[in-house]
């Protein structure tokens, strides 16, 4: 056989072919798929399987019409219908003032069956919701340097509102103090209950943490609780900020913070931090247990139990818990801070304060 004749047998054998299969009806080939519902369906796309059990008929598998035809029940026919339901579709929406849920996406819940060779097309809206949550908590050194900066913050009240009104409608405010461990040789014995003498002036004893305010919308409170708090004093230059920024993180119900809202810490400070491994120094043996210990006046109980936490435990517990802080500090501790803050910068930052903090706002607005 020549190679042309070979050739044409083989186009005439494909044409033959073509034209089989297209005199094949739906049925011819549907009902070979006898054993399974699964199988029938995955055969094409115009098969449907009968569940009539009165249903006589040797092939379950055939083309719907034929089906019927053959007085299979149109409720018991199953077949390849690609189907979807909208089940929840909310309209975009802000977060409100008092409403924590905001809605970014529509719709929410669908529901959609799928056909094999068959595509789908779900229309999804997006948009970034506006007027998110704030919850900022200011965490203050009131050691006897910092006197000028209490006075600060406690005067900015109208600017304080405009300021978060600027990013913000729904925000809140909350206020915590620190000091040192009342211990020496953090402050002398003879100087806890008035660490203020050696400047002939009288202050609060020494304390380690106190929570002041809960997250609160209300601004007059927040100014009236910097306005009540006490000046207090320890005898070295390095401070207890991070024992009290441990408890700030991990007492979300004494603090009040919001789960759905950007939870920020504004550390203020204008001096170094204790780390730990120094609470040996007051023969404090006992590692941090990353756990609220504060009363119910607010007074952190642990500071005499406990060592300070380690930068890498305020690392995992301001990550796990979504908080960012800022360290807000003056000029001459900057340097320190940007390398603590370098070591977890994905959740913190340090910014210069100046030195009566009145550029507290612009730190705010630039968070």
């Amino acid at each position: 056989m020549s190679s042309r004749s070979g050739k044409l047998l083989l186009l005439y054998f494909h044409l033959f072919c073509l034209a089989l299969a297209a005199s094949m009806t739906i049925d011819d080939q549907c009902k070979h798929s006898l054993d399974s519902c699964d199988r029938c369906l995955s055969t094409h796309l115009s098969c449907a399987w009968c569940t009539d059990k009165t249903y006589e008929m040797r092939s379950r598998c055939l083309s719907r019409e034929t089906l019927l035809s053959l007085n299979c029940s149109e409720a018991n026919i199953y077949e390849n219908q690609p189907q979807l339901e909208l089940l929840q579709q909310r309209p975009l929406k802000d977060y409100e003032a008092r409403d924590e849920q905001a809605v970014q996406v529509t719709p929410q819940r669908v529901f959609l069956k799928l056909v094999k060779d068959n595509t789908q097309r779900i229309k999804l809206s997006y948009r970034a919701a506006g007027n998110n949550p704030l919850d900022l908590y200011v965490l203050m050194d009131l050691t006897w340097t910092m006197r000028d900066d209490k006075d600060t913050l406690e005067k900015l009240g109208a600017e304080l509102t405009q300021t978060l009104h600027s990013l913000t409608d729904n925000y809140r405010l909350g206020f915590g103090s620190f000091a040192d461990k009342p211990e020496m040789p953090m402050i002398m014995p003879q100087l806890r209950e008035n660490p203020c003498a050696a400047e002939r002036e009288s202050c609060e004893p020494t304390y380690g943490y106190r929570h002041h305010l809960k997250l609160t919308e209300n601004v007059e409170a927040f100014t009236a609780a910097v306005a009540a708090s006490k000046i207090t004093g320890n005898l070295d230059n390095l401070e207890g900020g991070l024992d009290a920024l441990m408890q700030v993180i991990v007492c979300p119900k004494q603090i009040g913070w919001k789960q759905q809202a950007r939870k920020v810490v504004i550390l203020v400070t204008d001096g170094f931090m204790h780390f730990a491994g120094d609470g040996l120094l007051a023969g404090i043996v006992q590692r941090n247990d990353r756990k609220c210990h504060l009363n119910k006046a607010g007074e952190y109980t642990g500071s005499l139990t406990y060592d300070y936490p380690s930068l890498e435990e305020i690392y995992r517990e301001l990550l796990r818990r979504k908080i960012n802080v800022i360290f807000a500090v003056t000029e001459e501790v900057f340097s320190t801070y940007k390398e603590m803050s370098g070591l977890m910068q994905e959740i913190s930052n340090v910014e210069i304060l100046s030195a009566d903090s009145s550029n507290i706002l612009e730190l705010i607005k630039k968070r």
